[in-house]
């Protein structure tokens, strides 16, 4: 393989976490306005359907446990894989120690969006998605995690190797 590391491979899995999840909590927001907005207009078969339709989001709860596992195993699967020189160390370093300053902000942008009066109107988070809540105000904690997962697997070959990248 001629693939190289690049800094911004600690980056883009953090970033996708956040706006899945940040669209998770918006398309429920909106399902749930538009929901109430048409509700008066149906009858009560066609309002049981539409109500029924806010049970499945559950599974976007659980979603978001299994996206952030299902990132971090490609985390470390794709740092096996990429070929690294150890000088890169303190690059790498770097983009980690700045992911890290930023992921408190995400997690307070998260914060303020759950704390809104439209978000609140529709949903408490807390109830209804409680793995996502978990996961979003513990985001510094997921992100250090995977992030040292990620450097550990991209420059731990050459110990595992026998000093060789693979």
């Amino acid at each position: 393989m001629n693939s190289k590391a690049q800094v911004t491979e600690l980056y883009i899995p953090f970033v996708i976490i956040f706006v899945l999840l940040f669209g998770v909590l918006i398309s429920f927001v909106v399902l749930d306005k538009f929901n109430d907005a048409v509700a008066t207009e149906f009858s009560t078969e066609a309002k049981d359907i539409i109500t029924s339709d806010s049970n499945a989001w559950s599974l976007f709860d659980y979603g978001s446990i299994i996206l952030v596992g299902g990132i971090f195993i490609g985390l470390v699967i794709s740092g096996f894989y990429i070929r690294t020189n150890p000088v890169f160390f303190f690059a790498f370093l770097t983009a980690f120690v700045a992911v890290m300053l930023v992921s408190p902000a995400l997690s307070n942008v998260m914060d303020q969006v759950k704390d809104t009066d439209v978000v609140n109107d529709s949903v408490v988070v807390a109830d209804s998605f409680p793995i996502l809540d978990y996961v979003t105000d513990n985001f510094p904690l997921f992100m250090a995690i995977g992030g040292f997962l990620f450097i550990l697997a991209l420059f731990a070959k050459p110990f595992l190797f026998g000093g060789r990248q693979e």
